[in-house]
């Protein structure tokens, strides 16, 4: 099965709602089903509930579609350290 193309998925600001995990898994599943050849996850998130970051970064570790992390926050130049988790954990 060949796979071509690039994924984006943007995560802007916080992550402080649980919402956020089921939109990025739903965008996994969808990235795995149109078989993309590698998704980028940006992050500018300042904070982040260890509830939200954590179910994200195992998401991330599992994928079957490679997952690359762009950090990158315009307002104040610093991202959090659950972006930076999720970040350690692409491949």
């Amino acid at each position: 099965a060949k796979t071509s193309g690039i994924a984006w998925i943007h995560l802007a600001g916080d992550l402080d709602n649980s919402r956020i995990v089921k939109q990025v898994a739903a965008a996994l599943e969808r990235a795995r089903d149109e078989r993309v050849a590698v998704v980028v996850l940006e992050l500018d998130a300042n904070s982040a509930r260890p509830d939200v970051a954590w179910p994200i970064a195992q998401l991330v570790r599992e994928s079957e579609v490679p997952v690359s992390a762009f950090l990158r926050d315009n307002a104040d130049r610093r991202v959090g350290l659950g972006a930076c988790a999720i970040a350690l954990c692409c491949r």
